[in-house]
């Protein structure tokens, strides 16, 4: 009888003890593990009585002092753990264990939430329960867009009529709204939503113009040389993309920027001084120019301070299977000081790149700075050809020393009162102020000139931050600078969906039978051990 009665008040005890733990963590499973509630203390209570003259005995001693504190200390740590729970419903406060960041807010979602200048409305249409990731995604935007950004999850079933509103036909539709303004997605991530209210908070700039016809990087193709995906990300930031073709013609006034993506064929002298004219009358140019090809510019880069190089970037780098090697796809991971980059802190990856020579001969009022820059490690190699045929390459004393300029961005600027300028040299006419008096200076025209298309390709362009370089310099070039930023991460968190009875099974089984078990097992063997040294 004593040791039915011991095996009693310790199962009793250890089950009163789950008891209180499913009380404090999970409240809303007392109803289904009720039986944990009842058996624990019934237990408890039924030892005790079957063994009283032990119980008293026990009370007497000098231990019975040491277990009663053991209670009090007990009792306190429950009421602190409540309290701490009580208290973290009152406040919002994450912590991030992610390495790529994906429960914490893009910097360029933070830019746009900080910079509404309306209220924004989100409207998710999903059944209780269906939401998964997006309550806790639109409670981290409601947190950094303070009162210019509110929401709501709205069952489907029992409001109809707000579905009617919104002219919505199905669950999982999400409405961003802002004033008389709407959109309706059904991607419930990051990109999605800063996405659409990118769309319907921003005025769209003219149409980011592609140039064809030389061999360029194609914003048709969706091979992996072509730039399909580039179109995707510039309408997803509210730009139309439209390709153009220049010979014979002038560049639409309606474009935003100009884009020139790797030709392999020169411009004819008619289509350079078409861009030449597009850039001196305020105009954007992104000009990317690949490793020996011409690109029927290199006069007019001069005039602004750059010299394309004839060669190949070449940067060692370490196999983890091979050890030390060299390659023709260098990484940029540190960056100049340029608006563009200022917010990159991650690499940039390149594939046979050229490099740039800024050699400070410009004009006055142009402005030229480096943008992308390699590791001193890097060299470029003047024998191409070799590099190309054999793929063997070694550093030579007449070839470049790194590090090297891999990109520049220019800035040409006038003064207010001054006339057009020339269109063969954009600087020509650009005098300087005189001692009396002042003149603002305006931005004439922009360019960015980088020694590689690939980064922009298909292929490459969602490696690392290649994506947000290529945004970045079209917000700058469109003059969009408040959207230049470090976009949503594409990773995602790895979700597991449990239902309410799936919930339940992995709580009985983790909390309360295994522990349980596991208990029983140990206090039987006390037992029976205690029971043995006695005999």
């Amino acid at each position: 009888m004593p040791s039915v009665a011991k095996v009693l008040k310790y199962e009793g005890l250890l089950l009163t003890g789950i008891a209180l733990l499913v009380l404090v963590l999970a409240t809303d499973m007392f109803v289904r593990f009720w039986f944990v509630f009842v058996l624990g203390p019934a237990c408890l209570l039924g030892g005790l009585a079957m063994d009283l003259g032990s119980v008293t005995a026990t009370l007497r001693r000098r231990t019975a002092k040491f277990g009663a504190n053991a209670i009090v200390f007990t009792i306190v740590f429950l009421a602190i753990m409540v309290g701490v729970n009580v208290i973290a419903k009152g406040y919002d406060i994450r912590w991030d264990g992610t390495t790529a960041g994906v429960n914490t807010l893009s910097d360029q979602t933070v830019k746009i939430l900080k910079s509404l200048k309306a209220p924004v409305n989100v409207i998710g249409f999903y059944a209780k329960g269906e939401a998964g990731t997006l309550e806790p995604l639109l409670k981290r935007y409601a947190s950094a867009g303070g009162d210019n950004f509110g929401y709501e999850l709205v069952d489907p079933d029992v409001h109809p009529e707000v579905l009617q509103r919104y002219s919505v036909n199905q669950r999982g539709a999400i409405v961003v709204e802002s004033g008389e303004r709407n959109t309706i997605i059904f991607d419930p991530t990051e990109t999605g939503v800063t996405q659409a209210i990118l769309k319907i908070t921003q005025t769209k700039t003219g149409p980011i113009c592609f140039v064809g016809g030389h061999g360029e990087a194609s914003v048709e193709d969706d091979q992996d040389g072509g730039a399909s995906y580039l179109k995707r990300l510039l309408e997803n930031e509210n730009h139309d993309v439209e390709p153009i073709v220049l010979a014979g013609r002038a560049i639409p006034p309606t474009c935003g920027a100009v884009v020139i993506a790797g030709p392999n064929r020169p411009l004819s002298p008619e289509e350079a001084s078409t861009v030449k004219a597009w850039v001196a009358d305020g105009g954007g140019l992104f000009l990317m120019a690949e490793p020996g090809a011409a690109t029927g510019l290199e006069d007019w880069l001069g005039t602004l301070g750059i010299r394309l190089n004839d060669d190949i970037v070449v940067e060692p780098f370490v196999s983890p299977f091979y050890g030390s090697q060299l390659g023709v796809t260098p990484v940029v991971q540190d960056y100049p000081q340029n608006e563009i980059t200022k917010d990159m802190t991650q690499p940039t990856l390149y594939r046979l790149a050229r490099s740039l020579n800024l050699d400070g001969n410009t004009e006055p009022g142009v402005l030229t700075l480096p943008l992308l820059q390699t590791s001193e490690e890097a060299w470029g190699e003047l024998k191409t050809q070799p590099l190309l045929e054999s793929g063997e390459v070694q550093k030579d004393p007449e070839d470049l020393e790194g590090p090297l300029v891999l990109g520049a961005t220019v800035e040409i600027t006038k003064d207010a009162d001054s006339p057009t300028a020339d269109p063969d040299n954009p600087a020509s006419d650009l005098d300087a102020p005189g001692e009396d008096e002042a003149k603002p200076a305006l931005t004439q025209g922009k360019v960015v000139v980088i020694g590689d298309s690939s980064f922009l390709q298909n292929a490459m362009i969602g490696q690392l931050y290649n994506n947000n370089l290529a945004l970045n310099a079209v917000a700058w070039l469109t003059g969009r600078e408040e959207t230049i930023s470090i976009r949503p991460n594409r990773f995602e968190a790895s979700d597991i969906f449990l239902t309410g009875e799936d919930r339940a099974k992995v709580f009985f089984v983790a909390v309360i039978a295994v522990p349980m078990l596991v208990s029983m097992f140990g206090i039987g063997l006390l037992i029976a051990r205690g029971r043995k040294s006695n005999t």
